[in-house]
């Protein structure tokens, strides 16, 4: 059918302007704007089909307007494949500052979830933002030698006005889910004590592991520790921007673990990795230009 490659072309450039709005911005409304129009002929044009046409001048510009649909598809396809690039491109960089320099407090903070220490144990990991905290402790609970040694499992986002009743809840929640169990009748309508009442009782006699990512209250360790038993092999993990908040939950400076800048060198070997991929080694007159 005459409309078909048009059809074609709507099917192709849809999904690129629902997924990529955020790459494409002011181009956004553009590229609607030729979809609506294009959806547009292809109504011309199934009509033009219906009624089959003699008039030369119809016909020549079906055969025009096919033309335009077959070239700029080749178009789409070669933004398609430069937007792959781009984000394999993008996504070897984040790999790339991910990796460099996470070794070393990774196994150390693998060493403190899994010691020979009884009982609940609270964690403090702490730097400033965008140093790489929370890719560091994601890391951690994802290991695979954490995850044998656990029972129970749940990485938190705590937001900087949260409920305390919603985090345990959906503490109870996700845990049940993760070992095919039946939460409790009446959870939704739980006071917050009953609701960590509830938590306390179901990891009783298990071994648990449970994140908080980006606390920012100095009351929430306070508030929420009622609900996970003391005696039960536990681990606690507390990311933060703010010392205090990590030194108040922490019982000792033993399990308060300071992210620290990358070294001179390794900050340097990352600028490499990622600034030339091809050989990993900075230019000469680069690299003098960059020291001074």
């Amino acid at each position: 059918m005459a409309e078909s490659a048009v059809t074609l072309l709507i099917d192709v450039l849809r999904p690129i302007i629902e997924n990529e709005v955020r790459l494409l911005r002011g181009v956004h409304d553009e590229v609607k704007d030729i979809m609506d129009e294009m959806e547009s002929m292809v109504s011309c044009l199934r009509e033009a089909d219906r009624r089959e046409y003699d008039d030369e001048g119809v016909k020549t510009w079906v055969k025009q307007l096919r033309e335009v649909a077959y070239d700029t598809e080749d178009v789409v396809e070669e933004y398609l494949l430069h937007l792959e690039r781009r984000r394999e491109g993008r996504g070897r960089l984040v790999k790339e500052a991910e990796l460099v320099g996470i070794d070393e407090p990774k196994e150390k903070l693998v060493g403190w979830l899994t010691n020979d220490e009884p009982g609940r144990v609270v964690i403090s990991v702490v730097a400033m933002g965008g140093m790489g905290k929370t890719t560091l402790v994601k890391k951690v609970y994802d290991h695979g030698i954490v995850k044998k040694s656990f029972d129970c499992f749940d990485f938190v986002v705590v937001s900087k006005t949260y409920s305390m009743s919603e985090i345990i809840r959906n503490l109870i929640k996700k845990m049940h889910e993760r070992r095919n169990s039946e939460p409790p009748p009446g959870l939704d309508v739980m006071n917050v004590y009953d609701l960590g009442q509830s938590l306390k009782d179901y990891l009783q006699d298990k071994r648990y592991v449970v994140v908080f990512d980006d606390v920012w209250n100095l009351e929430l360790w306070e508030e929420i520790k009622f609900a996970f038993p003391t005696n039960s092999y536990g681990r606690i993990i507390i990311t933060t921007r703010d010392v205090r908040v990590a030194q108040s939950c922490t019982l000792t400076s033993d399990h308060l673990y300071e992210l620290q800048p990358l070294k001179d060198d390794v900050a340097w070997d990352l600028f490499c990795r990622t600034t030339f991929p091809s050989d990993r080694c900075c230019p000469m007159n680069w690299k003098n230009c960059l020291e001074r």
